[in-house]
């Protein structure tokens, strides 16, 4: 494991990249401080640094799959944990006792951690009741009489880990007279290696240090206290769930699709700043959530009494009636909202007291006319969407409990964008209200397109400031935008000042069909990768890797997930591909890579031998200058490699010439020419 300490992160970004990276190869444990804000404020003046807010940094922390604990005491905890004991493969927890208390306390801790506890199956409590003497808790936390032995321990474990509703057990043993904690502990030792993972809680003094000891060097975790054990549990699941995130790679809408999507966005956010605003119109935010597939009630802006009662009319009763401003975005406090209208008459009514209200209020200037809107059924779901900018971590999506009682109910939770369908998913399940929506039969698949759809507009416009949907209505039959507030950036704003997105999603932007098909590597290519490399000579695998490597080390799993599973803000796979028997194959790579501190980056080119000679390895280059361009690069270098272990490669000199053509300076050094050259 890696285990870290840390106060406020000096470069975000480089730290996400580099995390997610090695979260792929060994688990990543943070410590991180400032939790509260007078410890933010000790760490600032002790680093110069700036802090972010700390909910974000929990999002960034589980997008790229690592582990945040609290105390010191956990950070080594739970890496003796990751070390001896395999991932739970659900959060399902077995807990079995000779006491009650600590069981019940362990199932609070799981329950409060986002953890479960099992149901087990009839038959195992069939089972269990034959074993065990006397009476015992016939449910889980598996509660058994004081004078449990080591034999009963060993019987109860057994058919607890046969059951497929547990993902894991936790073992409590309180010390008792007729119980040998020494001989439990041998029981215990013999399930170390066990596919589900298994923890220990010995409760006692110095009679329990030497079974403790055995347990630690067998590759149990053991603890004092069962919170403490649990709290780990936590943890692991966690991480377990952690590490899905960073094999999701969400996508931009490509082709015209999201081309129409994006003008249509920056033309109403021009047309604003165009009036040097920064706050847009109820209306106009909702037309900017439509642009990009987000479902809004049907609204209609009016500027008089008779506009407003024609569109009730048209609309349908009953309607609500609210104020129409460019100024005033908290439409409530100045008396600008009326509900449940049920005819003209009454509509004309609103439009007058609202006229009147915001003119005593705030002055007649205000009042730019309402409204007019269908009076929703007040069954649904209110929930609220939203975002804003964190100065670390850029655009971050808020979404949880909504309405009016939004503050109160503190039922939010955060990610960072972009999101597909795996994430939005993740992300409603961090909040309370998970249970709610599915109670009342939410479509839940809508409500994960809308968070896709929502998670794309603020990532593809750094205008945006801000969005708040609230409410956000989820039904049965619909989710649907009721209320929407937008902030954009003024025109002075520096754009190049504003975060950008902490996740680089997939780099749509780096598809070409001309010469030939091109697109950047996808996580989902591994198994095309792995045929690729099976079709790579000798002299072309020297070539590329300057050494020789077995077939099994370019093809191993660490290595795939290190090559497929790319940060492209680190590095960016572009490769050529064609369709064969029906399926896509990868013909030819060129493989960017970021050297960190410069602004230089280093490119790999590697062609499958059967379609050498092809002009494939000529495609790529023909794009990497704009590649280079567009990600900032001054610079790119690349090797030639002449010579391997006092093998000469026949291919060097053609490439140097190659090379030379393409206006790449070239440069000896020793066993390889490094090409140079200057982006234009």
């Amino acid at each position: 494991s890696v285990l870290i300490y840390m106060e406020p992160i000096g470069a975000p970004r480089r730290f996400l990249s580099a995390a997610r990276e090695l979260s792929m190869i060994k688990p990543v444990i943070v410590l991180k401080a400032g939790r509260t804000e007078a410890a933010a404020a000790a760490a600032i003046s002790h680093t110069g640094s700036l802090t972010g807010s700390d909910n974000v940094l929990d999002a960034a922390f589980r997008r790229v799959g690592v582990v945040r604990v609290d105390s010191i005491n956990e950070l080594f905890g739970l890496s003796q944990v990751l070390s001896n004991q395999p991932l739970p493969r659900g959060p399902r927890l077995a807990i079995m006792t000779n006491t009650g208390a600590p069981g019940v306390l362990a199932t609070d801790t799981a329950i409060m951690g986002g953890a479960q506890v099992a149901p087990l199956q009839p038959e195992t409590i069939e089972k269990l009741t034959k074993a065990l003497p006397g009476e015992w808790s016939h449910m889980n936390p598996v509660i058994m009489k004081s004078q449990a032995t080591a034999a009963i321990y060993s019987q109860v474990i057994d058919l607890i880990m046969e059951d497929e509703t547990t993902d894991g057990v936790l073992v409590v043993l309180s010390s008792y007279p007729t119980l040998s904690p020494m001989n439990t502990a041998q029981v215990l030792k013999s399930h170390s290696s066990d596919p589900k993972p298994l923890l220990t809680c010995y409760m006692g003094g110095q009679e329990m240090a030497s079974s403790r000891a055995l347990l630690l060097r067998s590759g149990v975790p053991t603890f004092d206290f069962s919170e403490d054990a649990v709290k780990m549990w936590n943890y692991m699941w966690s991480y377990k769930q952690n590490l899905g995130h960073i094999y999701q790679v969400p996508h931009l809408l490509p082709g015209t699709q999201g081309q129409r999507c994006f003008q249509d966005a920056s033309s109403i956010i021009r047309h604003v700043q165009s009036e040097t605003r920064e706050i847009m119109t109820e209306a106009e935010s909702k037309q900017l959530l439509s642009s990009y597939g987000i479902p809004t009630c049907d609204t209609i802006v009016c500027a008089t009494a008779d506009e407003a009662a024609t569109a009730a009319d048209r609309l349908g009763y009953p309607v609500v009636v609210k104020l129409n401003s460019r100024t005033i975005t908290h439409k409530s406090d100045v008396g600008g909202v009326k509900l449940s209208l049920m005819d003209a008459a009454a509509v004309r009514d609103a439009f007058e007291s609202i006229n009147t209200s915001v003119t005593a209020k705030c002055g007649a200037e205000h009042f730019e006319g309402v409204t007019v809107q269908p009076m929703l059924a007040q069954d649904s779901f209110e929930c609220i969407l939203g975002s804003t900018v964190d100065v670390q971590f850029g655009p971050v999506i808020v979404f949880g409990t909504g309405g009016k009682l939004v503050e109160v109910l503190k039922d939010t939770t955060l990610g960072l964008p972009p999101l597909n369908e795996v994430l939005a998913r993740d992300l409603i399940s961090q909040t309370r209200c998970k249970l709610a929506l599915e109670k009342k039969g939410v479509d839940m698949e809508s409500l994960k397109e809308l968070l896709v759809n929502f998670s794309r507009l603020i990532v593809q416009h750094k205008e945006i400031k801000e969005i708040d949907i609230n409410p956000l209505f989820c039904h049965a039959s619909r989710v649907i935008a009721v209320d929407a507030r937008v902030v954009i950036y003024p025109t002075s704003k520096d754009l190049s000042e504003v975060p950008t997105v902490a996740i680089r999603p997939y780099p749509i932007e780096y598809m070409w069909t001309e010469p030939t098909t091109m697109r950047p590597l996808r996580p989902e290519d591994v198994e095309e990768v792995v045929a690729f490399n099976q079709e790579i000579g000798r002299e072309s695998m020297l070539g590329y890797f300057q050494r020789e490597v077995p077939l099994e080390e370019r093809t191993s799993l660490e290595r795939m997930r290190l090559v497929c599973f790319t940060d492209y803000n680190r590095q960016i796979s572009i490769v050529t591909t064609e369709q064969k028997d029906g399926k896509e194959i990868i013909t030819a790579v060129l493989r960017l890579v970021r050297v960190q501190g410069t602004q230089s980056a280093k490119f790999l080119i590697l062609t499958r031998d059967p379609y050498q000679r092809r002009g494939l390895a000529k495609a790529l280059m023909s794009h990497l200058d704009e590649i280079a361009r567009a990600e900032g690069f001054k610079s790119l270098v690349g090797d030639i490699v002449e010579e391997v272990e006092g093998e000469r490669l026949a291919s060097a000199e053609w490439q140097k010439q190659w090379f030379a053509r393409l206006g790449f300076q070239l440069v000896p050094a020793g066993s390889t020419t490094r090409v140079i050259k200057e982006v234009q």
